[in-house]
């Protein structure tokens, strides 16, 4: 199934990019843009980005369940900590 009709991207094309990403390194951000220079390409009309985002949910999700040893946590708890630090800061300037 095409999934990107301006770049002639498959379903499998997608698939297989994201699939080594995950292989690459499962705690990195993967985007559509990833994906896309993954595979040599770049969006054009970037109409594909909520399948490509879909995809990349549904991979991660299948590589959790098949590497229950790896889990996500410590991306997941750096993201929250870094939440929490962000929200703490107070501005330089107060407004009068």
């Amino acid at each position: 199934m095409i999934v990107c009709h301006c770049n002639v991207l498959t379903k499998a094309m997608i698939s297989e990019a994201i699939e080594g990403l995950i292989d690459d390194d499962p705690y990195q951000l993967i985007t559509p843009g990833v994906v896309y220079r993954e595979l040599g390409k770049r969006g054009k009309c970037c109409g594909c980005f909520p399948q490509v985002v879909g995809l990349i949910v549904q991979r991660l999700e299948e590589f959790q369940t098949s590497n229950p040893s790896i889990t996500l946590e410590r991306s997941l708890a750096g993201i929250a900590a870094a939440s929490l630090h962000t929200a703490s800061v107070r501005p330089a300037l107060k407004p009068d």
